[in-house]
């Protein structure tokens, strides 16, 4: 009786400390691990397909500059001291090129041997796109016609491309494809990391992460090890790069870029807009800019002055919405320009009415235009093209080595999840709290990511019933439930 009882005990502490040894061995990591499986095998074609469109668009400003030499640039003036043509009389040559559109911009030249770009409004063009007329602003001649999108003014190759990255040329729902891969990029870039990070043996952890080889055990690295190592390395190497594109890919996108804008909003972050009311008792500054080029044209000359006069070239200048409104004059986009200032010009006397300076932004609305300018190649120039066109073939260069690892293990399920409570350890509340605030930031995040969950649950419960229906006899069957049941740790 005594030896059964101390038995029992004995069974019963051995039961008790397994479990201890159960949760303390509890890892968030074979979740990750699974998480990570799947979403590279969903999100990587999308990822791709953004990578190649993204590398098209970045070297595209460069293209369009060295393909629209004949419209983009004019010879300078033998005689420096030449005056040009008044601007009202360029945007009046422009006018009669396009008969009655209305006025909708105009983008003076950075210096002598740039063309002047009138922009015209024109309903049968897609949204965000302009007529544009280029003339000499020493002769007054017409050089050519096309058309103009965005405040950058992207020429037709251009915005092509920037559609083609925005949507694939699907239109709206084109745009879930762009939110997709920049969501999934962003947590597959620090998954990966974290799933890295725990694989590498102390000392240089850190530098071994960004290894793309294994040093002198190199030549016995083969195989799968070697696509992992290829795979994971340059992943850190282009993860500052990835996190990047994610956050200003999310900034553009559809339902997320909204989330973010009412943030920005909520937390004073918003790029602010300069004031184009005119001041009380101004008598009106434009009439008539729909139907009479001569009506709006007394009022370029003066504006166009006091542009240039209170901000540094190239500027845009954009017409006044109605009666009440003032012109605003912009410092227009262009390579290595970190900011843009404003000013709202009366057209009754080409006085400005006020001023709002790029210094004087709330800094998350400086960053945020860093960030895009950045991203379209814009920012510095060449270089920032190139720095692009790389980032786009690592990410590319990551996504195939993933898949490669993938064909390597026979196409084989993802890593075994045995252990679900090592979600409700800190890191694995941290993880759940990350999931769920990043789906609610990104919905089409949060969406595929449940989505993803349930038909692997789904398919779990499935292909284990189904082996135990095919067991070929009552103990092959036994021993299979005996299996599950092992797999789930004691309470």
């Amino acid at each position: 009786m005594t030896l059964s009882t101390s038995t029992a005990r004995e069974e019963s502490s051995s039961k008790s400390s397994g479990s201890v040894a159960s949760r303390k061995r509890a890892s968030i990591r074979p979740i990750l691990a699974r998480l990570h499986f799947y979403a590279g095998i969903f999100a990587a074609p999308f990822i791709i397909v953004a990578s190649l469109t993204g590398l098209g668009y970045a070297i595209a400003p460069t293209v369009e500059t060295m393909s629209n030499q004949h419209l983009l640039t004019v010879s300078a003036p033998s005689d420096p001291a030449a005056s040009d043509v008044p601007v009202s009389q360029q945007v009046a040559a422009a006018q009669s090129t396009v008969g009655e559109l209305p006025l909708a911009g105009i983008m003076l030249g950075k210096d002598a041997e740039s063309s002047t770009r009138v922009l015209f409004a024109d309903e049968s063009l897609p949204k965000g796109t302009k007529r544009a007329v280029f003339v000499n602003p020493h002769t007054g001649e017409v050089l050519g016609t096309t058309t103009s999108y965005g405040g950058s003014g992207a020429l037709p190759f251009r915005q092509w491309l920037s559609i083609g990255h925005k949507n694939l040329w699907l239109g709206e729902p084109g745009r879930f494809y762009s939110e997709a891969a920049a969501a999934w990029m962003g947590f597959l870039a620090v998954g990966g990391a974290v799933l890295w990070f725990g694989v590498q043996r102390a000392p240089g952890r850190l530098a071994s992460m960004f290894r793309l080889r294994e040093g002198e055990q190199s030549s016995r690295s083969t195989g799968r090890k070697a696509l992992m190592r290829a795979h994971s390395a340059l992943g850190m190497w282009a993860i500052a790069g990835m996190l990047f594109l994610t956050i200003t890919g999310l900034t553009w996108s559809g339902v997320a870029g909204e989330n973010i804008a009412t943030i920005r909003k909520d937390m004073g972050w918003s790029t602010p807009k300069p004031e184009a009311t005119l001041p009380a008792n101004t008598p009106s500054s434009y009439t008539g800019i729909h139907a009479d080029t001569a009506a709006f044209a007394r009022d370029i000359d003066a504006v166009a002055l006091t542009a240039q006069d209170k901000l540094t070239l190239p500027i845009t200048l954009i017409p006044p919405k109605d009666e009440t409104s003032t012109w605003i004059a912009q410092e227009t986009r262009a390579p290595y320009r970190a900011g843009y200032d404003a000013v709202t010009i009366s057209g009754v006397d080409g006085q400005a009415t006020s001023r709002l300076d790029f210094a004087d932004f709330p800094f998350m609305a400086k960053l945020t235009y860093w960030l895009i300018q950045a991203h379209m190649g814009l920012l510095f120039g060449l270089p920032n093209q190139l720095l692009l066109v790389a980032l786009a073939l690592a990410i590319i260069a990551v996504a195939i080595k993933g898949y490669q690892m993938w064909f390597s293990r026979a196409r084989r399920s993802a890593p075994e999840v045995k252990d679900l409570r090592a979600l409700l350890s800190v890191p694995g509340i941290i993880l759940v709290t990350a999931l769920v605030a990043y789906g609610v930031l990104a919905p089409l995040f949060g969406i595929t990511l449940l989505v993803m969950v349930a038909i692997d649950l789904l398919w779990k419960y499935l292909f284990r019933g189904k082996r135990r229906i095919q067991a070929s006899s009552p103990d092959e069957a036994s021993a299979e439930l005996s299996q599950d049941k092992a797999a789930v740790p004691s309470s």
